[in-house]
């Protein structure tokens, strides 16, 4: 049987079996972007290569075990993999139990969509129906047009100087605007940490939908390094009939897409935190057809990993597309990883890496990693180590995937070379500082061919999995002599 170790948080810890890595993610104390090595191997991976994080029972009924699951590093075509590890990567969020300490539970009879439409609040025993068909016009072309193309750069003070202008000036909702928008790269440069700070500014201003979404980012550690459960309890004044989120539960209930999407947040599943998928994917569906571009991200993601509702992986592609036509960052990545890995689309590479690098030049860190990692090994993209060593220079502080490919090229790379591809970086992005990875020793001797195991840490033990009845033991009274 395969041994396995992990890093995580600076800690090592190992051998163990793929069972037990299954254990810890399924109880929070792993998650699938952590880094992993096979007994054996001279590469670090991450985690989710080996095994994938648990979906909800209710919500993959009736789906392909077999094509639930996407090596998010893996760049070639013809993977075979499906969107699922893509979008179960990009939802991961938040602490392992915080759920427990937010209150233990979350009551869900409140969260109910709008009055005129019918929609009963399940419970988690209830089988999800399938929704309706979603309300959009069918596209021209799979592809997105060229003219959208180019007008997907958003970050120009034509664009946003009415906007901002508003938030300087103390309107609250300008502010929770700018906050959305930062969080998903909708039409502005993709920045959590701005995004906390905006909805931050609108709460101060007792607006109860940022209090609301404030509260998720404290609670998932968005834009902010540490869980704060007191602070979230805080913010949406939960069970009070005058709190941030039963206002929020009362605008929701006249139609307001921002408060179906931001609800739709809160109840979405999220590691440590099962959450209510069916109840979450029909307050993003009610939003998406009102036209708000982050729900109709949420409803694509969720469509495409069956989370909430039926998997329909064309059906996600076009929700994806839709948001990603009006210029939201993480929609263009990932409608072109889903056209190189011919996920609900066409294949076509071309097409696919034209999108990811319009993300990567928005600022999207995974979509630089990607553009990276395909320049690094020759996926799509002429081999080209320069380009691969800057675009991870530009993914280094988004996203922990870049960094030991970075490492390793800073340990080979000519110094000269390495610092060309600085310069370049700081060219492509003005926002960009160095990480001052340390120069290699020229005097160091030769590293071996090897990786050495780390050693046993004292990470919390996931609760062992029930005993198997067909395999208990009769009592020692019952036993035959």
């Amino acid at each position: 049987m395969a041994a396995y170790y992990v890093q995580k948080d600076g800690g090592h810890f190992g051998p163990l079996s793929r069972d037990e890595l299954q254990q810890y993610i399924a109880a929070g104390v792993l998650s699938v972007e952590d880094w992993a090595i096979e007994e054996g191997k001279d590469a670090w991976v991450p985690l989710g290569t080996y095994v994938q994080m648990p979906a909800e029972p209710a919500a993959v009924a009736g789906a392909d075990p077999a094509s639930a699951s996407i090596n998010p590093t893996t760049e070639s075509a013809g993977g075979g993999m499906a969107l699922a590890g893509v979008i179960l990567l990009l939802m991961a969020g938040g602490t392992f139990g915080a759920w427990r300490m937010w209150g233990g539970k979350f009551t869900t009879t409140g969260d109910h969509p709008q009055k005129e439409i019918e929609v009963s609040v399940l419970s988690p025993w209830d089988i999800p129906q399938p929704p309706p068909p979603p309300k959009i016009e069918p596209l021209p072309t799979n592809n997105l047009p060229a003219a959208v193309a180019e007008e997907l750069i958003f970050i120009s003070p034509e664009n946003l100087e009415p906007l901002q202008t508003r938030a300087k000036d103390g309107d609250a909702e300008a502010m929770l605007e700018l906050a959305r928008r930062h969080e998903t790269g909708w039409g502005v440069r993709w920045d959590l940490a701005a995004a906390f700070k905006w909805a931050e500014n609108a709460a101060e201003k007792n607006e109860p939908r940022a209090r609301v979404l404030l509260a998720f980012y404290c609670m998932s550690r968005i834009g902010t390094n540490r869980v704060d459960v007191q602070r979230a309890a805080q913010l949406e004044e939960t069970g009070d009939a005058n709190g941030a989120l039963e206002l929020v539960r009362k605008m929701a209930d006249e139609g307001d897409a921002a408060s179906l999407t931001i609800l739709g947040l809160r109840n979405k599943p999220r590691r440590g935190f099962s959450g209510n998928p069916e109840l979450a994917y029909r307050q993003f569906r009610l939003a998406a057809d009102l036209g708000d571009v982050q729900a109709q991200y949420w409803v694509g993601m969720m469509e495409g990993q069956g989370v909430g509702t039926e998997r329909n992986i064309e059906r996600a592609a076009r929700w994806i597309a839709t948001a990603a036509e009006q210029g939201q960052t993480l929609s263009i990545s990932l409608l072109g990883l889903m056209h190189i890995q011919q996920l609900g689309l066409p294949e076509n590479p071309d097409e696919g890496v034209r999108l990811i690098r319009e993300a990567a030049e928005m600022g999207m860190p995974k979509a630089r990693y990607r553009l990276g990692y395909m320049y690094l090994k020759g996926n799509h993209l002429a081999m080209d180590v320069q380009q691969a060593c800057v675009w991870f220079l530009l993914a280094y502080e988004g996203t922990s995937l870049a960094r030991p490919y970075l490492k390793k090229l800073r340990e080979e790379m000519d110094p000269a070379d390495y610092d060309r591809a600085l310069a370049e970086a700081a060219k492509l992005d003005d926002t960009f500082t160095d990480p001052e990875l340390p120069a290699p020793d020229p005097d160091a001797p030769p590293k071996p061919p090897f990786i050495e195991k780390p050693t046993q840490s004292d990470v919390a033990k996931p609760l062992p999995l029930p005993p198997d009845p067909e395999k208990t033991e009769p009592p020692p009274s019952s036993r035959e002599p």
